[in-house]
């Protein structure tokens, strides 16, 4: 939170950008080193997948610039790593074959000597030869890299290069809703679930069997929007959107008026807890891979995480608030989980049981995220039916006022057919512009009105 106040204090960013950023960086160096596990469920990875919409020059970058350095300290340690073990590859693989090929020789010329000893030791050297070809050079084990700044094209093909990545991905946004919702929408999916993935392209059979990846996506509003008109079927049935924290924020962010060189002191501590996570080593004795702890609710948190788990459930019938988002409710228990499990290792990286308290926190963040996934999907698409509506009423009244008739008094059945909208869409539009003063309904000769009467100042 302090991280959060001084980034919004020095940059002026949108909130959405900040929270955004902060939790993809928590969550990309927290999943490298544990698990969670709610009742009922097996254990989950900590992935989160987020979207932060804002208008270009609202400061997504400077937030990125003072949140990414601890990953690229990593890619840069663990490229140097890496290519310090393949120099030794290339060095033993080098002895290897050198020795191979003296042995070779040395049994060519044994085996055309006729003196006995030489017979003997030919088998011998036949032996070793046989030992030699059995054990090959040691091979460099492909390392999770940790790639702090990549299209979701590039993802893609890590993945098709078997990597196990882990990936933030900024500011591509409308090219992932654009091309993988519609190609490959099934295979992020796993991405988020950490599931096993058998991948088949080009005539290349791959299996990746722990996938780690964090998604952040950048995107301006409007693209967003037009973008979630287009696959909205896309999204909803696959159920690839609803695994996003979704956030925009409509206001230009504000440029801060410094007259002091700001400090950086919380998010160097924040950027000083995801570099100690980051140093979790892949390997750990004999070439032995790196175990993730899962863990669990203590007994406290597993109460109130059924609660959370009915309540869910219970805001998402009909006349619940999360009706126009069922799908997003649905998902919104599991990345109550992650959260609280992220949460719980920032506190305290060695604790292995997860609050209540810290699980109510979570809960927080993602009902904030639930109220701004409605903004986006329930009420922009409203918003753009009543303008879409609006039009339509406005064209009406000023071709009857041009005939010299009564233009404000319009028949439902009229706009049902020339808006092309059913009455059970219809009908709450009309509601929300007669709350706005735009119209009334008539309800004279009948106890549901047929007819609407325009106020003509908005016309």
């Amino acid at each position: 939170m302090r991280a959060f106040i001084q980034l919004k204090r020095n940059t002026g960013a949108p909130d959405a950008v900040i929270l955004a950023w902060i939790l993809a960086v928590m969550a990309a160096s927290a999943m490298r080193i544990a698990r969670v596990r709610a009742p009922g469920w097996n254990a989950e990875t900590l992935a989160l997948f987020l979207i932060a919409g804002s208008e270009p020059g609202t400061g997504k970058l400077p937030v990125y610039e003072h949140l990414i350095p601890p990953f690229r300290d990593y890619d840069k340690a663990s490229h140097s790593v890496y290519q310090e073990l393949l120099m030794e590859q290339e060095a033993d693989m080098e002895a290897w074959i050198a020795r191979k090929s003296g042995l070779k020789k040395l049994l060519r010329d044994l085996t055309s000597s006729p003196h006995l000893e030489d017979a003997k030791k030919a088998d011998e050297v036949e032996k070793l030869l046989k030992e030699l070809v059995r054990r090959k050079p040691k091979q460099v084990r492909s390392r999770r890299l940790l790639k702090n700044r990549i299209s979701v094209v590039q993802a893609l093909k890590a993945l098709n290069g078997g990597q196990e990545a882990m990936l933030l991905a900024t500011e591509e946004g409308a090219k992932l809703l654009n091309g993988v919702i519609a190609e490959d929408v099934d295979l992020v999916n796993q991405l988020f679930d950490g599931t096993e993935i058998v991948y088949e392209r080009n005539y290349l059979d791959l299996v990746i069997t722990a996938p780690l990846v964090c998604l952040c996506l950048g995107i301006q509003p409007g693209r967003l929007s037009a973008l979630l008109k287009k696959y909205a079927l896309d999204a909803s049935v696959s159920g690839f959107l609803a695994r996003f924290l979704v956030a925009v924020d409509r206001d230009e962010g504000e440029e801060p008026e410094l007259d002091y060189e700001p400090a950086w002191g919380d998010v160097d501590t924040l950027n000083a807890l995801v570099s100690k996570l980051l140093r979790i080593p892949d390997d750990v004795g004999d070439g032995a891979l790196f175990e993730p702890k899962v863990l669990e609710f203590d007994l406290e948190a597993s109460t109130e995480f059924k609660r959370i788990k009915r309540a869910l459930k219970d805001l998402r019938q009909e006349n619940g608030p999360w009706h126009g988002i069922k799908a997003f409710a649905r998902k919104a228990i599991k990345i109550i989980a992650r959260l609280a499990a992220i949460f719980t290792i920032f506190k305290d990286d060695q604790s292995t049981h997860i609050s209540k308290e810290t699980l109510n926190d979570a809960a927080l963040v993602v009902e904030w995220y639930l109220h701004q996934a409605k903004d986006v999907i329930v009420n922009e698409s409203q918003r753009v039916a009543i303008r879409h509506l609006y039009e339509k009423l406005k064209d009406f009244y000023r071709d009857e006022r041009r005939q010299g008739h009564n233009a404000a008094w319009i028949s439902k059945t009229y706009i049902q057919r020339h808006a092309h909208m059913k009455v059970d869409v219809l009908d709450p539009l009309l509601g929300i512009m007669a709350k706005h003063g735009m119209l009334r309904e008539d309800t004279r000769n009948s106890s549901r009105a047929q007819y609407v009467v325009l106020t003509e100042k908005y016309f």
